[in-house]
């Protein structure tokens, strides 16, 4: 699972919490970062994405991944009330700050069957 978010408080939180949990995570706090590994052939499970970004907001890692043609199931993480068409091309939307249990239920319900990532 990759966990891109430009605010280091918010990535070690994630982290943390999700590493307890079982989950194998690799954090990013600049989502060109993530997008040259993706390329690079690292397929994560799940994106935990950001909305609001200094370099590129999550609407344009989105159509980055599209462009690209790499499917990877995303869940925005978004302070803003309405992430636009965003919302409708993610898996799931979470406000910020997120409730750990409704985090935990929205992976469980993104991944389905799969092993823990």
């Amino acid at each position: 699972m990759y966990v891109i978010d430009d605010d280091i408080a918010v990535v070690d939180s994630l982290v943390d919490v999700l590493t307890f949990e079982g989950f194998t995570i690799e954090a990013f706090t600049d989502p060109l970062e993530a997008l040259a590994r993706m390329r690079s052939g690292a397929r994560p499970s799940v994106l935990l994405l950001d909305m609001v970004m200094p370099e590129m907001n999550g609407s344009e890692v989105l159509d980055a991944l599209e462009a690209t043609g790499l499917s990877v199931p995303v869940v925005l993480l978004s302070g803003v009330r309405e992430p636009g068409d965003a919302a409708a091309r993610a898996a799931a939307v979470l406000p910020k700050p997120c409730n750990l249990d409704d985090l935990l239920a929205t992976l469980q319900r993104v991944l389905g069957d799969s092993p823990v990532p």
